[in-house]
C-alpha cells in the first residue's frame, strides 16, 4: 500500500508547477526541494499549474511537518498542545490548508470545484463542506502553541501552528460577494489585504485572510465589525523583528464557544 509521494516544491522541468529558473540542477534534485505528501495532496498541489500552492506555502508545510515529527520523537519536551477549542460559529475555512491536513491523515474530503469561487456562494452545499472539515478537525490531533506562549518560544517561529482565542481588530474587510463575483488576486502586502490583528504586548499578531474562504454573509459582517472575538488556528509564515510583527496564515477561524453555550450543549446531549 502506498502511503505517500515524494513531490517537488519547485518543478524539476521547465513549465512545471512553481519552476524556478534560478535553481541549479543540484538544487532541483536536493532534499530541500522535496516534500513528502499523501498521493491525493501530491496531485492537488500541482493542479492549475500550482498557482494555489506557492513555494513559500509548501516550505511552510514542510517545516511544520518536520517540527511536529521532532516533537513526537521527543514527547514531553514540547510546549505545543493538542488544539481542543470548540467554535460556536465557523466563519473561515482555509480549504487548501485543511485539505492538506486531511490528506496527510488519510482522510478523504470531496471539495469539488471550490478553488474557482467563494465558499459563500455554495448555498446549501456549504453545509456539506463545513461538516466534512468539522470531521477532519475532530479526528486529527493538531499540535499548536497557544498565542500567549509565543513570546516564550525560543525556536524559530516560522511554520509553527498557533492557536488563539482573542479579541481582534478587523481591517480592510470586504463586502459580501455577489453570486457572479470572480475572486480577485490577494495582494502580497498584508497591509493592503483583508486582515485581523491582535496586540500581544509589544508584538502585533496579524492574520491576512482570503475572502474566498469566508463562510457566510454573517461571517463577512463579522470581519467588518471593527472589533470581534475570534478563535482558531494559524501557521506563522513571517516574523518581522524590525516592526515587531508576526504574520500568520489562518487555517480555521470562528466565534469561540462560551462556557454557557458549552453547558447548554452538554445538557442537550443528555
Amino acid at each position: 500500500m502506498q502511503l505517500g509521494n515524494a513531490a517537488h516544491i519547485c518543478a524539476a522541468a521547465s513549465g512545471g508547477p512553481r519552476y524556478d529558473l534560478s535553481q541549479s540542477t543540484e538544487d532541483r534534485s536536493s532534499i530541500e526541494n522535496g516534500i513528502w505528501l499523501c498521493p491525493d495532496c501530491a496531485s492537488l498541489i500541482d493542479k492549475s499549474g500550482g498557482k494555489d500552492f506557492s513555494v513559500s506555502l509548501l516550505h511552510c508545510w514542510k517545516k511544520t511537518s518536520e517540527k511536529r515529527a521532532r516533537a513526537e520523537l521527543t514527547a514531553g519536551s514540547s510546549s505545543e498542545i493538542v488544539w481542543k477549542t470548540k467554535l460556536q460559529f465557523v466563519c473561515y475555512l482555509n480549504v487548501p490548508r485543511l485539505s492538506m491536513l486531511a490528506g496527510a491523515n488519510g482522510i478523504s474530503v470531496d471539495i469539488g470545484e471550490l478553488n474557482s469561487g467563494y465558499l459563500h456562494n455554495l448555498g446549501f452545499e456549504l453545509n456539506r463542506v463545513m461538516l466534512a472539515f468539522e470531521r477532519v478537525i475532530k479526528h486529527v490531533d493538531i499540535l499548536s502553541l497557544p498565542l500567549e506562549k509565543v513570546l516564550e518560544a525560543n525556536d524559530d517561529l516560522i511554520g509553527l501552528t498557533v492557536s488563539f482565542n482573542e479579541r481582534f481588530r478587523t481591517k480592510n474587510g470586504v463586502d459580501v460577494p455577489q453570486r457572479t463575483s470572480v475572486p480577485k488576486a490577494i495582494s502580497t502586502d498584508w497591509k493592503k489585504c483583508p486582515h485581523i490583528y491582535h496586540k500581544l504586548q509589544s508584538i502585533k499578531f496579524v492574520l491576512p485572510y482570503d475572502p474566498r474562504w469566508v463562510t457566510t454573509s454573517t461571517a463577512f459582517t463579522q470581519f467588518r465589525s471593527g472589533h470581534a472575538m475570534f478563535g482558531g488556528l494559524a501557521t506563522i509564515k513571517e516574523v518581522d523583528t524590525a516592526t515587531k510583527t508576526i504574520i500568520a496564515s489562518p487555517m480555521i477561524m470562528g466565534l469561540p464557544q462560551t462556557p454557557a453555550m458549552a453547558m447548554f450543549d452538554e445538557a442537550f446531549k443528555k
